[in-house]
């Protein structure tokens, strides 16, 4: 997406999130912020398991996830 279409559908998700419950998958750590709340993490295809929300882990602890680690 380009940045203009991107942040529109972050202000889109952030607006069906107070009335739905949403999936969102991405790659872009900087989306998953955007998006704010709970986060899964799926790592070799396992579902890793995640003590907090997008606004409370690090850079450094979805990185470690991501890569098979543990938080």
């Amino acid at each position: 997406l380009d940045p203009l279409e991107r942040q529109r559908l972050h202000r889109l998700v952030r607006q069906l999130a107070w009335s739905h419950v949403l999936i969102v998958s991405t790659h872009l750590l900087e989306d998953a912020r955007a998006f704010e709340g709970d986060i899964r993490v799926l790592a070799g295809g396992e579902l890793a398991q995640v003590d907090g929300s997008t606004a409370t882990l690090t850079d450094d602890d979805l990185i470690a996830l991501m890569q098979g680690g543990s938080q």
